[in-house]
């Protein structure tokens, strides 16, 4: 381990990353850090740099202060990249829905006029229980989320307009997708088998895949290959790495901490940042 930075000290939990290659910027999605869910980290000096503030969105379907549950990184310079997406809920109890937030890169703030309410209708217990996935493809600038039952909303980030939906096979929702740039696909990890997203299409495949519970996954462009986090069916936490077609090159326990949830790929630096619940 090279460094171990604790944004708001032992008051921080991460839960889940997100890293953008281009600006070796580290976004931490997180709780109990003065009101901010999101903490930025600076990966070349290994240094916190600043909590960002939750606004408050407001939409024909009610108002709430922003409480990301999901969050990913478009890294591209191209225009309508460098942004980060947030996936929250706003409304109240048959009306809620999630909803999806953009925040600005260059300026590491986040945009509530960008809020897009999804045409996925949540319930409480199912957003907590873990099962909403964000994934920006930052090729095409699409935004993949899903709800726990398994609809996925695909969104075209710069002008935040709802593409179209699709269902996972299984029925379950995807906890995690990531994109395979060098492939314009996505993968992605419902309770039950992986599923391939073809994106310029969105087209669906199954993978064979053995028992796992991915918690968080990152993309490697340095080799096109996705880490994978998670536990298998016996509790224990593991790393897999999958190729670009969804197929396993490697799976690994040495040096994995145990109960790992997060993970982000600085492929230009070569290392691999892994955050577990307890500081």
């Amino acid at each position: 381990m090279i460094a171990s930075p604790k944004p708001g000290g032992s008051t921080y939990t991460p839960q889940q990353f997100g890293f953008n290659q281009t600006t070796h910027k580290l976004y931490t999605l997180g709780q109990y850090y003065t009101n901010s869910n999101v903490a930025l980290i600076n990966t070349t000096t290994g240094s916190f740099v600043t909590g960002i503030r939750e606004p408050k969105i407001t939409t024909s379907d009610g108002d709430s202060t922003l409480q990301a549950y999901g969050i990913a990184v478009d890294d591209s310079t191209t225009a309508g990249g460098n942004k980060v997406y947030y996936v929250s809920e706003v409304g109240y109890s048959s009306t809620q829905r999630l909803v999806l937030v953009t925040g600005e890169g260059a300026t590491n703030t986040i945009d509530p006029n960008t809020a897009v309410v999804l045409p996925l209708p949540i319930s409480q217990p199912a957003l907590y229980a873990g099962g909403t996935g964000i994934g920006v493809n930052p090729v095409n600038h699409k935004v993949y989320v899903s709800d726990y039952y398994g609809t996925v909303a695909v969104v075209d980030g710069p002008t935040h307009s709802v593409i179209k939906t699709i269902n996972m096979p299984s029925g379950n929702g995807a906890n995690l997708i990531v994109a395979i740039p060098a492939s314009n696909k996505m993968l992605a990890f419902p309770f039950g088998p992986v599923v391939l997203i073809d994106s310029s299409n969105e087209s669906l495949t199954t993978l064979s895949i053995p028992s796992f519970y991915a918690a968080d996954a990152a993309y490697d462009s340095a080799n096109g290959q996705i880490y994978a986090v998670g536990q298998d069916k016996n509790g224990t936490t593991q790393l897999i790495v999958f190729d670009g077609s969804g197929a396993i090159v490697t799976s690994t326990t040495a040096g994995v901490p145990s109960g790992a949830n997060s993970i982000a790929v600085d492929a230009a630096g070569g290392k691999v940042y892994l955050g577990t619940p307890t500081p």
